[in-house]
């Protein structure tokens, strides 16, 4: 059993093309197995294999409790062919980083069949043969370990986008990293610096593969994540060059972030932030007032955060006129459904906000990707149009939206989330500029 695990898990016994084939097919029948039983109990029926390479339909069909057992029973099965496959390219004499390349989506399918037809560079050993140390390919293991690891505890077990996704881990991984990647011998900070970097690039790539993430949000994490974890290289490295202390910070680390997990939604204090944005339209409120309540389609996004899948508005429409009358205002995601809570025209049009669709569509390989945490990171509350008389029967057109954010640190994603609705609201309100100006008599 012992050697077994060490197989599966480890990153030190050699792995032979006929090793990998048997491995492969063995454990690709296990997991599609358990899957199969998990999608009947779910479902009431057995899925086709189309069926089930679709998210998409997955999504729609399967309860969000199964779709999550579903993805934390593949966590170990991404490990094992990490593993596995990077010792089967050292075995085939290839770079090891060359088994790397099974984290990448669909290119790692022509990795995995090249190495099963790729025939050993070195003569079998009787007994069972340590491939040489590498610290490089050890700490990058361990790294994507521990993000593996804690992403799975932090949102799908505390449903919490906070300091141990967002801090914890990539401090964690860089850790990780520098303390491996020295323990044997002494390596420069800078190849460390660059390792640890390399482990967040080989992290977002497992995140994709599993579906796990979008490159949209991986992309967006990426500055937050990476001077920790570069702090985190030179604190491990630190630790592995130096004296022996009683308790490794590594350890201490492991210890203390799933603690921070359980405590820091405690420490949280709900704050509404609010955007405003406003333009001057050549025409009188009166005029400009029909376009705010509802608007025709808006043409095609031009803006490269739009078209790369952030939501953006297409058109709206009301059902009703006066308090009590519901504006719908759909995105390319869907509908905000935003029932009228003060009707003074043309001066001022507010609503609440009872229903909203995802923030955005992920960038995925895959052709649709349903992330579980994108409900309720962004939550709009309310939305607000002021239409103030300017000199000359212009028009002062000021839109405002306050929301509620469910990711931490709420200082750095505010940047992110102030800037996008911002450009929501210029979108919006351009184009009821450009209407209401070309309604008026010239």
């Amino acid at each position: 059993m012992t050697g077994t695990l060490q197989l599966l898990f480890g990153l030190t016994r050699r792995v032979d093309r006929r090793t990998y084939i048997t491995a492969g097919v063995l454990l690709m029948a296990l997991k599609l197995g358990v899957d199969a039983m998990v999608l009947f109990e779910a479902t009431g029926r057995l899925w086709g294999v189309w069926e089930y390479l679709s998210l998409a339909q997955l999504a729609e069909e399967v309860p969000m409790t199964s779709v999550r057992i579903l993805t934390l029973w593949a966590l170990p099965f991404a490990w094992i062919g990490l593993s596995m496959t990077v010792r089967r390219a050292i075995d085939a004499g290839f770079s090891p980083w060359v088994g790397l390349l099974f984290c990448v989506p669909l290119l790692n399918f022509g990795v995995m069949l090249a190495l099963s037809l790729a025939p050993s560079q070195r003569p079998r050993a009787p007994a069972p043969e340590a491939l040489p140390q590498s610290s490089g390919l050890k700490a990058i293991g361990g790294a994507v370990l521990v993000a593996m690891v804690m992403t799975a505890v932090a949102v799908f077990g505390l449903q919490n986008l906070g300091l141990v996704l967002f801090a914890g881990t990539p401090l964690g991984m860089g850790v990780i990293t520098g303390y491996t990647y020295n323990r044997g011998a002494a390596r420069g900070t800078g190849e460390t610096i660059l390792l640890a970097l390399g482990s967040l690039i080989v992290a977002g790539c497992v995140f994709l593969m599993l579906a796990m993430e979008g490159l949209l949000c991986v992309s967006m994490a990426l500055p937050l994540a990476a001077p920790l974890a570069i702090f985190g290289a030179v604190l491990g490295r630190s630790v592995a060059v130096g004296p022996p202390t009683s308790v490794s910070p590594v350890v201490m680390l492991l210890i203390v972030m799933p603690l921070v997990a359980w405590v820091e939604p405690a420490l949280r204090e709900e704050r509404t932030h609010r955007v405003t944005s406003s333009i001057v339209i050549d025409a009188p409120p009166q005029a400009v007032w029909s376009h705010v309540v509802s608007f025709e389609p808006l043409p095609p996004p031009r803006e490269l955060w739009f078209r790369l899948g952030i939501a953006y508005p297409t058109h709206a429409r009301i059902d009703g006129s006066g308090v009590g009358a519901t504006r719908y205002c759909e995105f390319s995601t869907g509908a905000f459904v935003e029932p009228i809570t003060l009707w003074d025209e043309p001066r001022k049009l507010a609503f609440d906000v009872t229903r909203q669709p995802d923030p955005l569509r992920e960038l995925s390989p895959y052709p649709e990707v349903h992330i579980d945490h994108l409900h309720g990171t962004i939550t709009s509350q309310r939305g607000e149009f002021s239409l103030t008389p300017g000199p000359a029967g212009t028009t002062i057109l000021e839109g405002s939206t306050w929301y509620q954010l469910g990711l931490f640190p709420e200082s750095y994603w505010t940047l992110w989330t102030d800037t996008l609705i911002s450009s929501i609201h210029r979108r919006v309100l351009e184009h009821i500029k450009a209407s209401a100006e070309g309604t008026v008599p010239g």
